[in-house]
């Protein structure tokens, strides 16, 4: 029985190695020099994003100082809110001056020239924050009876040592003062006491 054997059969061969020395060296050094550029880029980068970041800290610093500047050159001016309430009162005063004089026209007072030292007395006793809403001239000019709104109680007696100080109402004296307060001022009636008549106490 004879065996035969084939010396060519690729299993029988010495293996050869796949890479060499040489090889593998050249692959080395090629990666090498691939992660050194790849690192000397990612530095650069690095770099530039560091500079960009100082540049923009820069420009917002002179941002904020440029702000703050204008800020100080221009403060944030706040509504006066007590214009409001003025403009409302005045209009509400011209339009009771307008209902005065039509009332005067048509002879709603009776003897409007007798009447007329009061109402100039009382237009020129103007207290910012008081208003009248209410006035009743009898008898002549012997009886004054005024209604109003304040927004401080100080103020009616100011307006009452004004008009003390007008001559129509020398010698007269408020004997009825009645306040009625809320949370944004306070009524008021002030009525007078007849003790001698005024200017043009015929009239009536």
């Amino acid at each position: 029985m004879r065996q035969q054997i084939n010396l060519y059969d690729p299993i029988l061969r010495q293996p050869k190695p796949v890479f060499s020395a040489v090889a593998t060296l050249q692959t080395l050094l090629v990666v090498l020099a691939a992660l050194i550029l790849f690192h000397t880029y990612a530095q650069w980068q690095v770099t530039a994003l560091a500079t960009s970041v100082k540049q923009l800290q820069g420009s917002h610093t002179l941002a904020g100082q440029r702000y703050q500047e204008l800020q100080t050159r221009n403060p944030r001016k706040t509504p006066d809110t007590s214009l409001e309430t003025r403009v409302t009162a005045l209009a509400a005063e011209v339009g009771r001056a307008h209902k005065l004089a039509d009332a005067l026209s048509a002879g709603a007072f009776g003897n409007a020239a007798g009447m007329s030292d009061y109402l100039v007395a009382l237009a020129r006793q103007r207290i910012e924050g008081l208003w009248l809403t209410r006035i009743d001239i009898l008898q002549g000019g012997q009886t004054l009876n005024l209604s109003g709104r304040s927004l401080e109680a100080e103020r009616v007696p100011q307006y009452l040592q004004g008009l003390s100080a007008e001559r129509v109402f020398n010698g007269r004296t408020f004997g009825q003062l009645k306040l009625q307060r809320d949370d944004t001022g306070l009524d008021f009636i002030l009525g007078t006491a007849a003790t001698k008549p005024g200017p043009g106490g015929n009239g009536g």
